[in-house]
């Protein structure tokens, strides 16, 4: 019975955010609604392994979304340190270093499956 909750509440929550209800508390890049998601999902799991209810509540969902800032706001961290993202006059933005990392990566993956 509690699988069969756990995936109703999923769905109903998924939906929601899908639609955008949650859009206006994603105030930080990185902060995603698939970051939030997994968020909720990490906390079900956590309660159903201890024989919970697999609904969570208002405060439950706010401590996900925090979560899922703090999350956000330690990648933008990581990203900003690296030197990939940048602050200016105008907000955040990639720097020409995480291109280059990205077509590095890209063509390494392409050479090793190249027979």
């Amino acid at each position: 019975m509690k699988n069969i909750d756990n995936e109703v509440f999923l769905s109903k929550i998924g939906q929601r955010i899908n639609n955008g209800d949650f859009d206006d508390r994603f105030v930080i890049p990185f902060m995603t609604r698939k970051l939030f998601y997994t968020s909720l999902k990490g906390r079900i799991a956590k309660k159903l392994s201890t024989s919970g209810t697999p609904i969570l509540s208002d405060e439950e969902v706010d401590d996900c979304m925090e979560e899922t800032k703090e999350t956000a706001a330690n990648i933008m961290a990581v990203y900003m340190k690296s030197g990939f993202v940048a602050r200016t006059e105008e907000g955040f933005h990639f720097t020409e270093k995480i291109y280059a990392a990205i077509k590095a990566a890209y063509n390494e993956s392409e050479e090793e499956h190249v027979l």
